[in-house]
């Protein structure tokens, strides 16, 4: 995992992240390092590279800075920064993005 539990300082300049051409990319963002272990499994094995962080300042300039085929993110008060820089996403982009809320209650992205 790239930058993984690595916390940005306020206002630290963060870079865009590099893959393969034509790689699919999932990005996750969860509290729990052993579920984010898991999840990376998971998709390493469906052929995905994944990076993540669970420093949510990070999460969301990561999010910002790239385009990832799949973004999973835990619901919950502590997240809701994330979920307010997708909400701002061109609809081009968020129809091109599979999203998946770990939690309970997970918001909805649709408007209808």
């Amino acid at each position: 995992m790239n930058q993984a539990g690595e916390a940005a300082p306020s206002g630290a300049r963060l870079e865009p992240d590099f893959f393969p051409p034509g790689s699919k990319v999932c990005f996750v963002c969860l509290s729990s390092q052993n579920f984010f272990q898991t999840l990376r499994n998971v998709f390493e094995n469906y052929g995905f590279v994944t990076t993540g962080t669970h420093n949510v300042e990070a999460a969301r300039k990561k999010l910002r800075l790239n385009q990832y085929q799949v973004v999973v993110v835990e619901s919950g008060p502590d997240f809701r920064e994330i979920f307010a820089e997708i909400s701002i996403w061109p609809g081009n982009v968020r129809k091109d993005t599979n999203f998946i809320v770990m939690g309970r209650k997970a918001p909805v992205f649709n408007s209808r």
